[in-house]
């Protein structure tokens, strides 16, 4: 129960990062009073494990009081979510297993949870770390459930596995499968030929392409149309790599790629994967235009439009399960072809196309098309004269009717409109409501009690003709003093120790003189725009890296003292820096809290520069005047001296396509992994 986070209270789910991760780990987290609701659950299950572990190792039970360690170790990995204190937790894991007899059988299951932890790490190496830890375990005690676990670890962490995805229609030549593999050395793959026009005669959904139910039944008996094998490159860290292959074959069609871990393809401790996909140059552009469809034939290695392309429009008939045949035509010099769907009696259509060799289908199915007319709809706004009361006050209101097409082009107020004015409380039950009648302008006015004794928070007023305003009904106290926090009296670097001082002050002037204060500092990257033009931004959160407690002075002053870390290695890298933000809260005597934050970036230089306004174009031939704004990391003018270039980009000979780009690495990407050719 103590484990159980959904019986805590917000504050203990929200403060666990305040507790003393060092204590708890030790399992001596101070005097406390296992009964007392005060007392953060984590708290009692490290007193209480503690406790466990010291009476086993009193008896001589060393491995049950490594049991009640590594219990221990469980509950603080699942409470704690911060990689830095998640590294504290294994290295304290690490360092009693590394103290305790290996002798002993238990000690292989320490190994394996020290791997379990490790293998949840996001650095390149995690799995080969968790696998030599596991390794360990095996090996010592190979018949011991800690050995099995470990073997298990070492299992999972070894076994092979691919995924394969291809693209749905692509041209000879190209990188059209897509693996996805870890721990294998080769694939073994092969194809087999189907004929497209054919399964739009038996197909029974819009999905024409075969699924993997449908595999067995084609290649079933068939030999391989074309048999292949990719090297994979090795995976030494034991993850997932991407490698792209490019199919041996240029027989325009459709195509189903079989590949296998085994030669035989035998199904027997094997995995296979089947994926279907059309090899053609022919590209087909669908656009809507009003009751019609306008479909385009183009080149997919040139872009250019194919004309005189064989069109055919098939329709599901849904009493037969199947699609027939409706129209044939042809496009147009300039690749073109009209398709009225306006009558098409709600069943959809699919869109064959074949030039020579090559063929396409629509993506999707084409469904019926209709001009639909903008009808016109009354609405009503509503206005009130604050946004946040109390119980007991007077909530005045007004609505302006009026009338609109659906094209939101014209707009009249509706005089003379008969509607009713609704206010319902937080659990929509409603308070009260009048009926009003617009004046010549389209406007009513009125006025509603908040009555006493409703559920306190959103509430929302309605009227009939449509619309709505949300309000807020609060037992508001006015606060009595405030916190400020000040600049700090020596600029801030990263890695140095640093001191930021605020207080609190009554509103009528006088310090605080007696209260509590808490306070945290969280930290998170901030990238610079331009390196996301060619890979996508990093998924960050912010990490607390300083937390304290402490007694306001007879000033009212509060003191928050910490060291912005950041790591030096990345010093190197152009444009970097961190986000700080400080959070204090402060609580007088009367238990009135009240907080205040501050922000301030720090990075490996003190000073950037930008472009101001810069301009998407320049005219050839007429002097131009950029403007680079100096700053400090805040964004304050920082005069001084700088530099610029300007530098010349040279354009490629021949523009590339979009598969012959190279690929963006993913927003995870670590430079310190493990990178294959792909």
């Amino acid at each position: 129960l103590l484990a159980d986070s959904s019986l805590w209270t917000p504050a203990q789910s929200n403060e666990v990062y305040a507790l003393d991760l060092d204590a708890l780990l030790s399992g001596q987290p101070g005097k406390i009073a296992l009964d007392d609701p005060a007392v953060h659950p984590l708290a009692k299950i490290a007193a209480i494990l503690g406790d466990l572990e010291r009476w086993h190792e009193a008896a001589g039970r060393h491995e049950a009081a490594l049991e009640a360690v590594l219990e221990r170790v469980r509950r603080l990995h699942a409470a704690f979510q911060q990689e830095q204190d998640r590294l504290r937790i294994r290295r304290f894991l690490a360092a009693r297993l590394e103290a305790f007899d290996a002798g002993l059988p238990w000690w292989s299951m320490g190994q394996a949870e020290l791997a379990d932890l490790i293998r949840g790490e996001s650095t390149p190496d995690a799995l080969v770390r968790a696998r030599a830890a596991a390794l360990a375990g095996r090996d010592r005690h190979p018949a011991s459930p800690g050995g099995r676990r470990c073997a298990a670890i070492v299992a999972s962490i070894e076994a092979p596995g691919y995924t394969m995805t291809s693209m749905l229609t692509d041209g000879p030549g190209k990188h059209s499968i897509r693996i996805t593999h870890r721990n294998v050395a080769r694939l073994h793959l092969r194809a087999w030929r189907f004929d497209l026009e054919q399964r739009i005669g038996s197909a029974r959904e819009a999905r024409l392409l075969p699924s993997y139910r449908d595999v067995d039944r084609l290649v079933h008996g068939r030999p391989a149309d074309a048999s292949w094998s990719v090297e994979l490159p090795p995976t030494p860290d034991y993850r997932d790599h991407v490698t792209y292959a490019v199919p041996p074959f240029d027989e325009k069609g459709g195509w189903v790629v079989l590949a296998s871990l085994r030669e035989d393809f035998a199904e027997g401790n094997n995995l296979l994967r089947a994926e279907p996909f059309v090899l053609s140059d022919l590209v087909l552009v669908q656009r809507r235009l009003g009751t019609r469809y306008e479909i385009t034939a183009r080149s997919g290695a040139t872009g250019r439009p194919v004309s005189g392309a064989r069109l055919a429009l098939y329709a599901l008939d849904y009493g037969k399960g199947r699609f027939r045949l409706v129209r044939r035509l042809k496009t147009g010099a300039d690749g073109r072809a009209d398709l009225d769907a306006s009558r098409w009696q709600s069943r959809p259509h699919l869109l064959l196309a074949r030039h020579g060799d090559d063929l396409a289908f629509t993506t999707g199915s084409l469904y019926p098309l209709s001009e639909s007319t903008p009808r016109s709809r009354t609405n009503a706004l509503l206005y009130t004269d604050r946004s946040v009361y109390r119980p007991g006050q007077v909530l005045h209101w007004k609505v302006v009717a009026y009338r609109g097409n659906g094209e939101g082009t014209e707009y009249t107020t509706l005089a003379g409109a008969v509607l009713t004015v609704t206010l319902r409380d937080a659990n929509g039950e409603e308070i009260e409501h009048r009926q009003m009648t617009t004046d010549g302008f389209g406007a009513a006015a009125g006025d509603f009690d908040i009555p006493e004794g409703r559920l306190l928070g959103r509430w929302r007023l309605s009227c009939s003709l449509g619309g709505s305003a949300s309000i807020r009904v609060e037992e508001y106290k006015r606060p009595t003093f405030e916190v400020t926090l000040g600049d700090p009296a020596t600029p801030l670097r990263l890695n140095r120790p640093a001191v930021l001082r605020g207080e609190a002050r009554y509103y009528f002037g006088l310090p605080v003189t007696q209260g509590s204060y808490r306070w945290r500092v969280t930290r998170e990257p901030v990238y610079p725009r331009w390196w996301f033009w060619w890979r996508p931004q990093p998924r960050t959160r912010p990490e607390v890296i300083a937390a304290g407690t402490g007694t306001v002075d007879a000033e009212g002053r509060v003191a928050c003292r910490f060291t912005p870390s950041a790591d030096e290695r990345k010093a190197s890298e152009p444009g970097l820096s961190y986000r700080y933000k400080l959070s204090v809260d402060v609580t007088d005597a009367g238990g009135e809290t009240r907080s205040a934050s501050r922000v301030f970036r720090l990075g490996f230089v003190a000073v950037e520069a930008r472009l101001d306004d810069p301009p998407g174009f320049l005219e050839a031939g007429h002097a131009t005047a950029l403007a680079i704004l100096r700053t400090d990391l805040d964004g304050k003018p920082a005069p001084g001296a700088g530099r610029w270039e300007l530098r010349r980009l040279v354009e490629p000979a021949r523009p590339a396509l979009p598969a012959d780009l190279p690929v963006t690495p993913s927003g995870d990407r670590d430079d310190d992994a493990y990178h294959t050719d792909g």
